[in-house]
């Protein structure tokens, strides 16, 4: 950080500038983002091969991507649920707690059949009937193979060209595999009834990227949409005898699909480590925060339950929790829905770089430092995890990933500790810090000079209301889009996001500032005043992780 980075701080300002100039009536908008090119091609159903649309059955999702089924996609069968549940019986299952009923939040889902106490069996689903890598279920022995109508070998082969970042697109192979065995599948009425579209933003209309307006989230929709076409071109795209598909075409559309299902209904039953698995029946619960209806444990034989975690009515829907401290990105772009009304495990990404935290730093009013890269200052930084803003070898993006969040002290651990170091005026400063850098982003425990205390907080403050600038519209100009009638269903789940996400922003950079002049008074109120951190939430019963993993900063 040696240096005040003048170029990079009056970029910031401007920003921030631009953003108090949207704040006040009669002010034009920034005009949005040319959008971008479309990220799949278009699906073409017919002529014997896989795409996004032929498949036709319910969608339990809340929003719907806009796109119409294909003109010669077979009607729904009169009871799906009665067909499928009827399956489960017929290979060993059984659900004698739920059936299947449409769901207010769209699509069809699980609702208790009868009154249930806590521990009561909703649902079991063998390990036969669970679907993982290769196509098999999980721990396979060579009967299963050999049940088969198409090679697993064959599909465990396609998948180790599979990177290791996007382990879901392994289980995609085997979950297309059975979708083109059709009827000779052993998995076929599952299958069947799989959603025929998904909302995940791999099938959003370039409006709705362009609406997203979240870099991250962007940035990680584009990357999961051009390796989707890259894989089809390179792997998918030649003699149909050489691939695991049954003689079956599959276009990037047709892997966008099983994508999707895997990230929006895959479940981790051996824990945030183990390999994903589909699992019927039970991957139709929505999700509800804080106090869900069931919980998904281990089933005997390798198999999986869905228990009642509390009183269940008959008639009520039988929810489970999708994981703790899921951001509305990651529920976006997994699961194609953001939670209502509110999610308080939100957050903004940022990453923090030596030129970021002096851009908020002169933004904020603190004078630029001499000793910037002392190395008492890098030894603190590297002790709380902050040591990349503060090495000066940032090439090629460089920096540490941290996070503002959405409930107080909105600064996460690594943002709070890198604004203190940098606030500090000495050693002596850091207090305890100085022997246990982990103290640094702890809000309890603030430093010894309380002004130096006020101006870490300013530049917290300041950091959120530049990070502001990086969008094109004020979350006010979002919410009136909001309001129309006619927004497609994918333009609104975007302009939600992205409204959350600058309310975020804003209210984090209000109680910044609030902070700093407590601090600044004295103390009063800086060492916690009932702002301390939340206290981090364990992870779920191991059998219940659902989706994706998410990595924590």
């Amino acid at each position: 950080m040696a240096g005040a980075a003048p170029a990079a701080a009056r970029a910031f300002t401007r920003g921030a500038n631009r953003v108090r100039m949207r704040l006040q009536p009669g002010c034009a908008a920034a005009a949005p983002p040319s959008p971008p090119a479309p990220l799949l091609p278009p699906s073409h159903p017919g002529g014997g091969r896989l795409t996004a649309w032929s498949t036709r059955a319910w969608d339990r999702r809340r929003y719907r991507a806009g796109a119409s089924p294909a003109p010669n996609d077979a009607p729904p069968p009169p009871d799906p649920g009665a067909a499928l549940l009827a399956w489960l019986a017929s290979v060993g299952g059984s659900a004698p707690g739920v059936t299947i009923a449409p769901s207010p939040l769209g699509g069809a889902g699980l609702v208790a059949a009868s009154p249930a106490s806590p521990g009561a069996l909703l649902v079991t689903v063998p390990r036969a009937a669970l679907l993982s890598d290769g196509g098999l279920p999980p721990n396979p022995t060579p009967e299963d193979a050999a049940a088969l109508p198409f090679s697993p070998a064959a599909v465990a082969a396609l998948a180790e060209q599979v990177p290791p970042e996007l382990w879901g697109a392994r289980l995609a192979l085997g979950l297309l595999a059975h979708r083109a065995a059709g009827s000779a599948s052993p998995l076929a009425p599952y299958v069947a009834a799989l959603p025929s579209t998904f909302s995940t933003p791999l099938f959003f209309s370039p409006a709705a990227v362009a609406a997203l307006q979240y870099a991250p989230l962007v940035a990680q929709v584009n990357k999961r949409a051009r390796w989707v076409g890259r894989f089809a071109q390179e792997h998918l795209d030649k003699d149909t005898a050489l691939l695991p598909f049954s003689g079956v075409g599959v276009d990037a559309g047709g892997l966008a699909w099983a994508l999707s299902a895997v990230t929006s209904r895959a479940f981790r039953l051996g824990g945030p480590a183990s390999l994903p698995s589909l699992v019927p029946v039970i991957d139709m619960c929505n999700h509800e925060a804080g106090s869900p209806g069931a919980r998904v444990v281990p089933g005997l034989g390798g198999g999986a339950s869905l228990v009642a975690a509390r009183e269940l009515a008959a008639g009520e829907a039988v929810t489970i929790s999708y994981g703790d401290g899921l951001t509305n990105d990651a529920f976006l772009n997994d699961y194609g829905f953001l939670p209502s009304p509110t999610n308080p495990a939100d957050a903004v990404a940022v990453r923090l770089t030596g030129a970021l935290l002096s851009a908020s730093a002169a933004l904020a009013g603190l004078e630029p430092r001499a000793d910037a890269g002392a190395a008492w200052r890098r030894a603190a930084a590297v002790g709380a995890g902050a040591g990349p803003a503060f090495s000066g070898e940032e090439g090629g993006g460089g920096g540490v990933e941290a996070k503002i969040t959405g409930s107080p002290p909105h600064a996460g651990p690594r943002l709070l500790a890198a604004a203190r170091i940098t606030a500090a005026t000495r050693p002596g400063d850091l207090g305890a810090g100085a022997s246990d850098p982990a103290l640094l982003g702890d809000p309890a425990t603030p430093l010894t000079s309380p002004p130096a205390e006020a101006a870490a907080w300013r530049l917290v403050a300041a950091l959120c209301i530049g990070s502001l600038a990086s969008f094109p519209t004020a979350a006010t100009e979002d919410r009136e889009v909001l309001k129309r009638g006619d927004l497609p269903p994918d333009v609104r789940a975007a302009a939600g996001l992205a409204a959350e996400k600058k309310e975020l922003l804003a209210g984090a950079g209000r109680w910044a500032g609030a902070r700093a002049q407590a601090a600044a008074a004295g103390g009063a109120g800086s060492g916690g005043g009932g702002a301390t951190a939340p206290r981090p939430k364990g992870p779920p019963p191991a059998a219940t992780v659902k989706g994706f993993g998410k990595k924590t900063v």
